[in-house]
């Protein structure tokens, strides 16, 4: 009995060290054809407030194409669970972060109201130029490396597409 409650309370302890969001396992085809809207633009506001006892965060686009679906204005509010209010805040592990001037390609779906990025953070990409060529990276899913000896994990980089293999996967499914 007293092994038992040890361990219990190990799990439970380790069990709370542990800040992990699963994925359910979707190629970028199934994203961009599960995606109601897909924008690209920069990000111009950031504000979090409370919803009930959620923190939920709006985050605000200015378009600069849409290569996917229609929208009316030239703005965009997303909005993410998580974020600062005051001295509160709400983590929500696989929610990605958003800064003021950032270039995104942000693949959304429509859910209560809202525009919401489809998978949380597997719908947002950073746009990025390395010597003249445009590339999408994905800094919320990261490609790691289980080492044999130790068998932790070490990142390594994180998905990145040529601009034009993700603009052509959406005309393919279109």
């Amino acid at each position: 009995m007293k092994n038992l409650k040890k361990s219990l309370l190990l799990l439970f302890v380790f069990s709370a060290l542990l800040n992990a969001t699963s994925y359910k396992k979707t190629d970028l085809s199934s994203l961009i054809g599960n995606s109601s809207l897909i924008v690209e633009g920069t990000v111009i506001n950031s504000e979090s407030r409370w919803s009930g006892k959620k923190i939920i965060t709006s985050v605000a686009v200015d378009i600069s194409k849409i290569h996917k679906g229609s929208y009316g204005k030239n703005i965009i509010e997303i909005t993410l669970l998580g974020g600062r209010v005051g001295g509160s805040e709400m983590i929500v592990h696989g929610s990605p972060e958003f800064k003021i001037n950032e270039k995104v390609f942000l693949l959304l779906v429509w859910h209560r109201g809202v525009y919401w990025l489809n998978s949380m953070g597997m719908g947002k990409f950073n746009v990025l130029t390395e010597n003249g060529v445009v590339f999408l990276e994905n800094k919320n899913v990261s490609i790691e490396l289980l080492t044999a000896k130790s068998f932790k994990s070490k990142v390594v980089g994180y998905p990145k597409y040529l601009y034009s293999e993700l603009t052509d996967l959406i005309i393919k499914g279109d």
